[in-house]
C-alpha cells in the first residue's frame, strides 16, 4: 500500500468553495439539560451521593451538548447538498472543559449563508442561548488553506 501526499495548494479545488471552522465552547457545570440521574443510593453517603449524581449528571449534560451537534451533523447531511464536509471533533487530554470543533466545507458562500439562515441552525442556536449551554459565543472562522498536505491512498 502506498501512500501519496498532495500538497493542499497544488489540488484543484474551486474558487468559490467557503471552508469553515467553528468552535463551541461548553459552560463548565452549566451545561446540564438534564437533572441528575433518579436511581436509589440510600445506604451511600450523602458526600459520595452528591458528587455522583454530580459527577453523573456534567458528564450526561457533556454528551447532551455532543447529541445536540450529532443531529445537526445529520440534518446538514440530509438537507444541505452543497455542503460537502461537515465534520464534528471534539478536543481532548487535557484538565479543561472539552471544547467542539466543526470542520465545513460549502460550495459557493451562498451555501453557507443558507446553513446560517437554515432552521436547523435556529434551532441549535436557540437551545444554546435558552438552556445557556455555552461559555462563550460560537466562534466561527472563515479559512484558506495556505499550506498543509492531504494522505491519500
Amino acid at each position: 500500500m502506498s501512500v501519496a501526499q498532495t500538497p493542499i495548494h497544488a489540488q484543484d479545488k474551486g474558487s468559490d468553495e467557503v471552508d469553515v471552522v467553528a468552535i463551541i465552547s461548553p459552560k463548565p457545570g452549566k451545561e446540564d439539560r438534564v437533572r441528575p440521574p433518579q436511581f436509589p443510593l440510600p445506604r451511600l453517603h450523602l458526600r459520595l451521593r452528591l458528587r455522583l449524581c454530580t459527577t453523573y449528571s456534567l458528564i450526561h449534560s457533556y454528551i447532551q451538548v455532543e447529541e445536540l451537534l450529532r443531529a445537526m451533523t445529520q440534518k446538514v447531511h440530509e438537507r444541505e447538498p452543497n455542503t460537502t464536509r461537515y465534520h464534528l471533533s471534539r478536543s481532548f487530554g487535557s484538565d479543561a472543559t472539552p471544547e467542539f470543533v466543526m470542520v465545513e466545507t460549502y460550495k459557493a458562500q451562498a451555501d453557507f449563508d443558507a446553513h446560517l439562515a437554515s432552521p436547523a441552525f435556529a434551532e441549535l442556536g436557540k437551545a444554546f442561548k435558552d438552556e445557556g449551554l455555552l461559555a462563550k459565543g460560537l466562534t466561527v472562522l472563515k479559512v484558506k488553506s495556505v499550506a498543509g498536505f492531504e494522505m491519500r491512498k
